[in-house]
């Protein structure tokens, strides 16, 4: 799963933040292969997130956990819209 996430560059920080604490416990969720937050060097407040599950079930318990309720409450207000997810399947 891919998924872009624009933060207005005056709370870029609080972006961040919330980014980072959503990062370190997703990586530690069972079933997670990988979990990567990165930024454009020429937009620092333009970030993308790469996540990567075992299984429909794992992303689905991640879903769910605090940690990702927790950041989807703290960004809801920065970006003022919701987080947009979509899977994605190979060609």
């Amino acid at each position: 799963m891919v998924t872009h996430v624009d933060v207005p560059g005056a709370v870029r920080d609080k972006g961040l933040a919330a980014l980072t604490a959503l990062s370190g416990p997703s990586r530690k969720d069972a079933g997670n292969l990988r979990f990567d937050v990165v930024h454009q060097k020429n937009r620092t407040n333009h970030f993308t997130v790469v996540e990567i599950w075992k299984d429909q079930r794992s992303n689905d318990a991640h879903e769910l956990a605090a940690h990702t309720r927790a950041f989807r409450a703290a960004l809801t207000p920065i970006t003022g819209a919701l987080y947009d997810q979509r899977w994605y399947r190979p060609l």
